[in-house]
């Protein structure tokens, strides 16, 4: 059972993830997406994941706190030569502020929660090579 409050988790469930390069396209948890099955097949990848380091746990925090930490997500990501993609995770009923996030390409499902949990996130969404996006809750 989650500590995350089950409002929080229907408000990651409706999130639309937004990749913005190398073409904007929308992941959405639970459906297909031919646009990253695609992606996939032109990159030699079979999973990825959509990560963020703003909000930790999901708490207000200043902006400029969150750039320094999205800042060293994607240090951390270059660090070990993950290729990554700029991303927005975005409330279609513009409830709460769009969040900077990347879209990584190749990661584990093991990896891409251990990164969510050294950001001190609450969920990440993962996607396998059938290009499904999951809500990972992790705590």
């Amino acid at each position: 059972m989650s500590v995350i409050p089950k409002e929080l988790i229907d408000a990651y469930q409706a999130t639309h993830f937004r990749v913005l390069e190398p073409v904007s396209f929308v992941l959405r948890i639970g459906e297909f997406s031919q646009f990253l099955e695609d992606l996939y097949r032109d990159r030699g990848a079979s999973s990825a994941a959509f990560l963020t380091a703003w909000n930790p746990y999901s708490n207000e925090t200043e902006a400029v706190d969150n750039e320094d930490a999205n800042d060293a997500l994607k240090r951390a990501l270059k660090d070990e030569q993950i290729i990554f993609y700029e991303g927005i995770g975005e409330n279609p009923a513009g409830e709460w502020p769009s969040e900077p996030s990347v879209f990584a390409l190749g990661l584990s499902h093991e990896k891409a929660s251990s990164i969510g949990r050294a950001f001190n996130q609450n969920a990440i969404v993962w996607v396998g090579s059938n290009a499904v996006p999951e809500l990972e809750l992790l705590r």
